[in-house]
């Protein structure tokens, strides 16, 4: 039990109370406080041993303690800090038995966390993903050396798609590129700048294998880089969220309506294998960019998917989207003989074409029939043949 203040026994509880009386009180009542931290000491101490400093040990040094009491708190538990319940003064609300932390350290700790601010899942899920995408520039890198021919365009393209994808992804496995917004939920904004870059050159993949002019493709990457400025937008806004996000869906369906129109009518236009290759990219795109949508609606607009399921699916996603189409591209095209219709690439392979398809419709109109009579009827002299005998 806390003895009562000497100046409670004088009656001195009054606005002409001497200063000397109340410093008295000020360290008998930190010194009745300390006698309690001894106690709550002696309950802890048993479960950890090391949590607080043995209770004898100051209960010898009382006498020694108490003339520290004037001048500052006594600092207790230095080796662990915050294992115990914090003792304050009711006076001036100063702690009396936790851990000095210099205000130098604590801004060091606030920036550590900071930079590490991923769970030890998410750095694995995320090291993993960037060292797929590694992997990947290595491959296409080496079968666009192993082939001379149309795939070494779309080879380069996936290469550079790629490329960005690694870095992104190392810099956010290093816990840097990450915001925190107005609820302290975590922000990967790294990861939009990567679809800034990517997704269009994605889209110029397509639009060369359809044989899309420069306007066609160009309308399709402004729409796609619109969508994107949208989701970021919404990801760092708190109020307007959910409109970013509907505008960035009627940008998504622009970009879906324009690939599935525009693109495939070039596409039909060619025919044959390059048309089936289109539609098939065209399809495995779409199906996989579907995706993105309903994990940042589930994850970053509701928050009801936790921040690892946001990651892991974001990382899938990018793997199938980023190095599966790629190689699916250059195993069907290596397969065939010919050229699957993609001689766009090569002006060469253009003329060459051309030429073919001239040869061609000179051949089919020497062996039409329909033009062969009309020929003979315009002949003159086999005209008047054919009525002196119209038997022949």
């Amino acid at each position: 039990m806390a003895k009562p203040f000497p100046c409670q026994a004088a009656g001195l509880l009054n606005p002409a109370a001497t200063d000397e009386a109340l410093a008295e009180d000020r360290k008998d009542h930190q010194f009745s406080l300390l006698e309690i931290a001894f106690a709550t000491a002696a309950t802890f101490g048993s479960e950890r041993e090391d949590s607080v400093p043995a209770v004898g040990k100051y209960a010898e040094n009382r006498n020694a303690t108490s003339l520290a009491l004037g001048h500052a708190a006594p600092d207790f538990g230095m080796t662990r800090p915050f294992t115990r319940p914090l003792l304050t003064d009711p006076m001036d609300g100063s702690v009396l038995n936790g851990p000095f932390v210099p205000h130098s350290s604590q801004s060091f700790q606030c920036t550590v966390c900071g930079a590490m601010a991923i769970s030890p899942f998410n750095h694995a899920v995320l090291a993993l993903t960037c060292t797929f995408m590694v992997m990947s520039t290595l491959s296409l890198s080496l079968m666009g050396l192993a082939r001379k021919d149309a795939t070494a365009a779309f080879n380069r393209i996936a290469v550079m798609v790629t490329s960005c994808a690694s870095i992104a992804y190392f810099l956010m496995s290093m816990g840097m590129g990450v915001l925190e917004d107005e609820n302290g939920m975590r922000v990967y904004w790294v990861r939009y700048v990567d679809w800034c870059f990517t997704t269009p050159l994605m889209l110029l993949e397509l639009g060369v294998i359809a044989g899309a002019d420069s306007w066609q493709t160009l309308l399709l990457i402004v729409i796609d880089e619109l969508m994107l400025l949208f989701g970021i937008a919404s990801s760092l806004s708190y109020s307007g969220k959910w409109p970013f996000f509907m505008l960035g869906l009627l940008s998504f369906a622009g970009v879906v309506l324009k690939l599935f129109f525009s693109l495939t009518s070039k596409a039909e236009k060619l025919g044959g294998e390059a048309e089936m290759l289109f539609k098939f990219v065209a399809n495995r795109t779409a199906e996989i960019w579907c995706i993105y949508p309903v994990l940042f609606a589930l994850c970053e607009c509701t928050k009801t998917l936790p921040e690892e399921v946001e990651v892991a699916g974001y990382a899938i996603a990018d793997v199938i989207a980023k190095c599966g189409i790629p190689m699916m591209v250059w195993v069907s095209t290596v397969t065939n003989s010919r050229k699957l219709g993609l001689g766009l690439i090569d002006e060469d392979h253009v003329a060459a074409a051309e030429d073919v398809e001239d040869h061609s419709e000179a051949m089919a109109a020497a062996y039409d029939p329909e033009l062969v009579k009309s020929e003979i009827v315009s002949d003159p002299v086999v005209k008047s043949q054919i009525v002196a005998d119209p038997a022949q």
